[in-house]
């Protein structure tokens, strides 16, 4: 049961890493938001590079590490600033979307076989997120996203990408490798765009502060817990199912934190999503 204690690591240390980010978002650039968790992490990123040996790489992965890299800047960007706007227990649950577009992507592009089980999952997903986003009144149900809501769906869409690109880098060269490089290269590019091209000023500050201290503790945690249980166990999807219980953490985050409203009909909301998406991830 060792992979489950690193699977709770990854999940508490995770979910911790948004309400930062939201509250960081109004004081620094949001690009220094992204690097400044990878930054300390550099050295680690070169050396697991490395670990396990260069494996042979055909043309193809390439593509998939620059497709991969590419969703990976613009879709945190986008989070952040939907941090920035929405509540914080709108748009965590929202990512959760993501699993509906990955189960379709990798209907259409890895053959995947199509699962009753896992489209009533789908079903469940979409149920509790409009269910979330309903206002109930006498004169009936409203149902209305709003513009935040919009762009987490959006960053939703794009992580389903997301993954179909982690997949075939993966299967083209090995799993602590790509994984690796591929933060590596994020963070340097925000980096050098953000300090560089864009002149922001280096946040020293930050990085050293608690906030920022924070920051990369919890997200290099919540990166070797969720890495270390998928080695440990053969069956990665309860990996990733303990996981996605962050969304119900952020929900209730959100309502101690910020004192966000509809806390029932959200949590409900997100239990009937975390219920959708176990049945995707088991019966895929």
């Amino acid at each position: 049961m060792t992979w489950l204690w690193f699977s709770l690591l990854s999940l508490f240390s995770g979910s911790l890493v948004s309400p930062l980010r939201k509250d960081l978002s109004s004081k620094i650039s949001p690009l220094a938001i992204l690097w400044i968790p990878g930054f300390l992490a550099i050295p680690i990123y070169i050396y697991l590079i490395f670990s396990e040996g260069l494996p042979t790489l055909n043309s193809l992965f390439g593509w998939y590490l620059l497709g991969t890299i590419l969703i990976e800047i613009v879709s945190n960007l986008l989070l952040i600033y939907a941090l920035k706007i929405e509540e914080l227990s709108v748009v965590i649950p929202m990512l959760s979307l993501s699993s509906v577009f990955a189960y379709f992507l990798n209907i259409l592009f890895l053959n995947s076989p199509f699962q009753l089980v896992g489209f009533i999952g789908v079903l469940l997903v979409v149920l509790g997120s409009v269910f979330a986003h309903a206002k109930f009144n006498k004169q009936g149900v409203n149902i209305s996203f709003s513009f935040g809501s919009m762009v987490a769906i959006l960053v939703a869409l794009m992580w389903g990408f997301g993954s179909l690109g982690f997949i075939l880098g993966i299967r083209n060269s090995n799993l602590l490798g790509f994984v690796s490089a591929v933060n590596l290269v994020v963070t340097v590019i925000i980096l050098v765009l953000d300090i560089i091209i864009l002149n922001n000023p280096f946040p020293k500050k930050t990085i050293f502060s608690l906030e920022g201290l924070s920051l990369t503790l919890l997200s290099f945690l919540a990166w070797v817990g969720e890495f270390s249980a998928a080695i440990l166990i053969s069956q990665p999807a309860y990996v990733t199912a303990v996981k996605r219980l962050d969304s119900l953490l952020n929900i209730i985050y959100g309502k101690v934190l910020w004192k966000e409203e509809h806390f029932k009909q959200k949590i409900l909301g997100g239990v009937v999503m975390v219920v959708g998406i176990l049945l995707i991830i088991f019966y895929r």
